[in-house]
């Protein structure tokens, strides 16, 4: 085993437990991966992974090699965060992830003013609501929705936000008799974002106990394509709510704290300039929009 590609390949499978997982964060298709650990078995004579319905599972062979794998990997992302840490030119590679609705909102448009700035600085800007490891330096700054990212990570607070709940304007006007003189009967339509929560909000149930789920999303694109299509009403930022003209607050539902807005990078890069310099760009940008991500 000396090509660290190899290794590569049996880490991201035992991570993932199946070629097609591993594939995408190796960035090949499901066949280059499974002829490659194939072929990585045949040359070293040993089964790496037990082929299961469920996925592949790895062998006692291949959890040893998992693991050296692993602190291999360890030790090259160390190294290159030490000398990137060393790279005091305000030019280069700067990867950014962040959710999609910041992104569609107000980042785009300050990336876009932070590259014209800084035109030797190449900027990647990955649209994604999982969350990227800066660790293993899948990204070098991340801007995130969070009420407590990991302690590991060095950033801060760049602004407040609350929330509301909205609607379309349209459904609002068909169910306003309902919203103004609150009868509590009426049978509304919520919509469920899953990744917080899987019923009908408290806030709306209070009021409307035969309140129902019309769809259930895990994406906020998505979501925001369900309220304009008139599925129901769903608590979201006041920045997304209110800066989209088909959508208007839920008449009687007071504002809420949302999660935070933080951007982040790894301790060790903190001091690079162009990843501070884009960090203080940012900060200052989204400062001077908190009246909207606080819904004034």
């Amino acid at each position: 085993m000396e090509n660290w590609e190899d290794l590569r390949y049996v880490l991201a499978v035992g991570r993932s437990g199946g070629l097609s997982a591993a594939a995408r964060v190796l960035g090949v298709n499901h066949s280059t991966v499974s002829r490659r650990i194939a072929a990585i078995e045949h040359n070293i004579g040993t089964l790496l992974f037990d082929r299961l319905p469920r996925g592949l599972v790895a062998t006692n062979a291949g959890q040893d090699l998992i693991r050296t794998a692993a602190q291999i990997e360890t030790e090259i992302i160390s190294a290159g965060l030490r000398v990137a840490a060393q790279n005091e030119a305000l030019e280069g590679e700067l990867r950014i992830t962040a959710p999609q609705a910041l992104i569609l909102e107000h980042l785009a448009a300050d990336v876009a003013e932070f590259t014209r700035a800084n035109p030797r600085i190449e900027v990647s800007l990955l649209m994604a609501n999982e969350l990227l490891n800066l660790h293993r330096r899948e990204a070098d700054v991340a801007i995130r929705i969070s009420s407590a990212p990991s302690e590991t990570l060095f950033g801060r607070v760049i602004t407040h936000q609350q929330s509301a709940q909205y609607a379309s304007r349209t459904y609002i006007a068909k169910h306003l008799a309902a919203l103004e003189s609150r009868i509590h009967d009426a049978s509304l339509d919520a919509i469920c974002f899953i990744l917080r929560e899987t019923k009908v909000a408290p806030e709306i149930r209070k009021r409307f106990p035969n309140a129902r789920i019309s769809i259930r999303l895990n994406d906020m694109m998505a979501i925001l394509s369900a309220v304009k299509a008139d599925m129901g009403m769903i608590r979201m930022p006041c920045v997304v709510g209110d800066g989209d003209p088909d959508l208007a607050r839920v008449p009687g539902f007071p504002l809420l704290p949302y999660h935070d807005v933080w951007i982040l990078t790894h301790p060790d890069l903190k001091n690079v300039v162009r990843i501070k310099r884009f960090m203080e760009f940012i900060a200052r940008a989204f400062k001077s929009r908190t009246d909207a991500y606080m819904g004034g």
